[in-house]
């Protein structure tokens, strides 16, 4: 769902929203594939996946191209943004879309 200019945190009903369609496999073993789509009108300004720990900390980010639209994939190889393997344990993968989101669990089993 997309958010309003003049509310962010407000989201209209009927508006397209950004979607994670899967993680898998799940649980994922090393690596896991994320799609999602942006069926979204051409002009948004803000697109990000992020994985989270159970803590809420940011483990990884990927950002879709702008004005990128569709159904994508996106790749996560188990690896945090320091370069090194995360530990088998449960992530959130979270698409936020001009302040609209959507999330899914993902298991990483090493």
């Amino acid at each position: 769902m997309l958010a309003t200019e003049s509310h962010p945190s407000v989201v209209l009903p009927g508006t397209l929203a950004p979607e994670i369609r899967y993680v898998r496999p799940n649980p994922a073993a090393s690596s896991a594939s994320i799609g999602y789509s942006l069926s979204l009108p051409a002009g948004w300004r803000f697109a990000r996946i992020s994985i989270y720990d159970v803590c809420g900390r940011v483990v990884r980010t990927f950002d879709p191209a702008r004005g990128t639209r569709g159904f994508l994939e996106a790749a996560w190889d188990g690896i945090a943004e320091s370069g090194e393997s995360v530990v088998s344990g449960v992530y959130f993968v979270r698409l936020e879309v001009d302040g609209a989101s959507d999330k899914q669990k993902v298991v990483l089993l090493r």
